[in-house]
């Protein structure tokens, strides 16, 4: 009996010391990273020159003010002409031509507002039918794709657990998809904790 409490206590702290242990280590390492920006300041005006000592964080704020004010460059005009120079400047160099294109395309199809990826989570039978399982859609088939394709269909991207940036890209037919009442973060937290924390349930409205 003593023996089960010690590990019912034991699990329980795991429980409480784990995911605060988790966090606080990506939450270091973002903080890490994002601190290597200072190394575009001057010198004399990193933290540790201006208050003599090191500011942790501070690298958060120089890259957060350096990504608004790219962001602000690219949307006028001249800078629009400074991104498609450098767009055209990269294409000439072959690897880096390749590995910049795909990550670009990544990135406008995940970052985009106008994008449909992450935007609505799915319900599909995978692997087999019976078997069923969250996806997200990601858009429409295009290119050639479409021309072997009989009815509409709809790409999804089908998330492995508990890591959900690894998965499948499927392409199903759109009336084999059921779209759910759920928010992306409620279906991407019901994945990781592979079903353990379910989202709250909805009420279906009525057809």
């Amino acid at each position: 009996m003593r023996r089960q409490l010690i590990k019912r206590y034991f699990i329980t702290g795991l429980l409480i010391w784990v995911p605060l242990a988790i966090t606080a280590w990506v939450l270091s390492l973002i903080v890490g990273v994002a601190d290597q920006s200072l190394l575009l300041l001057p010198e004399a005006y990193r933290p540790h020159n201006l208050l003599g000592f090191d500011l942790p964080g501070a690298g958060i704020i120089v890259t957060v003010v350096f990504i608004l004010a790219t962001g602000l460059l690219a949307a006028n005009f001249i800078g629009q002409r400074l991104v498609n120079w450098w767009e055209k400047l990269l294409a000439r160099i072959p690897v880096v031509n390749s590995i910049y294109n795909g990550v670009k395309q990544v990135s406008d199809t995940l970052l985009s507002p106008t994008g449909m990826a992450f935007r609505q989570p799915l319900l599909v039978q995978y692997p087999h039918q019976g078997s069923w399982t969250i996806a997200f859609l990601t858009g429409e088939p295009g290119g050639d794709v479409v021309n072997h394709l009989a009815g509409e269909h709809v790409s999804v991207y089908v998330p492995t657990t508990p890591n959900p940036t690894s998965g499948f890209f499927l392409m199903f037919p759109k009336d084999q998809v059921i779209e759910l009442d759920m928010d992306v973060d409620e279906a991407l937290k019901y994945i990781i904790s592979m079903g353990v924390v379910a989202p709250p349930a909805h009420p279906r409205k009525p057809s």
